[in-house]
């Protein structure tokens, strides 16, 4: 209760300084601090107009990726299933895929991948991996979920909390897709991965090979 209280009077404060700073007037301060949308706007615009780095956060209040592109899946689908039927050989497939991006279009991105690889094609997965991500050899991917309510834990930080909340979608979204990617026998690498070049160019003298012998 007492960092309930704690976080309404810093709404207040926040919302008292940019109603100042922006010339709201004195009604801002009776709906700003109620109305989080309106306060985290003007405080980004705040920070930037002051050219002060700050963390976006990812994440709306109902779970979802805030910059997911919600057709990206779609389009990556069309994309593979259309190179397939135009395939002569045994081709090999590059796939830039964000994880994020296609929690909600996964199963068409899948079924265009497993038509692919149905067809005796190559496929590899490359992710943008987040700098603030861990990779998965990090032991906080085997640690179970936290609360779901961070205000029960008064000892971490609220930006704490916001990084490992983020953490934990993007981990549930790296399992679903690389689960499914490693069935399919589909490598992912990371895209901050040194390894990533290494291991394309690595599949594509496999390729190159294999004509070379067929």
């Amino acid at each position: 209760m007492e960092q309930r209280r704690s976080s309404v009077t810093h709404k207040k404060q926040l919302a008292a300084v940019v109603a100042a700073h922006y010339h709201l007037g004195p009604g801002a301060l009776g709906w700003l601090p109620g109305d989080e949308r309106a306060l985290s706007e003007w405080l980004q615009r705040f920070l930037a107009d002051h050219r002060v780095n700050y963390r976006r956060p990812q994440f709306g209040s109902d779970g979802r990726y805030l910059f997911r592109d919600t057709v990206k899946g779609e389009r990556i689908a069309k994309a593979l299933m259309r190179a397939v039927t135009q395939g002569r050989d045994n081709e090999f497939f590059v796939l830039m895929i964000g994880l994020l991006d296609l929690a909600e279009s996964w199963p068409k991105v899948r079924r265009a991948i497993e038509t692919a690889r149905a067809k005796r094609h190559h496929v590899a997965v490359v992710v943008p991996w987040p700098e603030e991500i861990p990779p998965p050899t990090h032991p906080l991917w085997s640690v179970a979920t936290i609360p779901s309510d961070p205000l029960d834990r008064s000892s971490r930080r609220p930006e704490e909390w916001l990084e490992r909340l983020d953490f934990e979608r993007f981990r549930a979204a790296h399992r679903l897709v690389v689960g499914d990617l490693k069935r399919l026998g589909v490598p992912v690498v990371g895209a901050t991965d040194s390894d990533a070049v290494t291991l394309l160019l690595n599949r594509l003298e496999e390729l190159r090979q294999a004509l070379i012998h067929r």
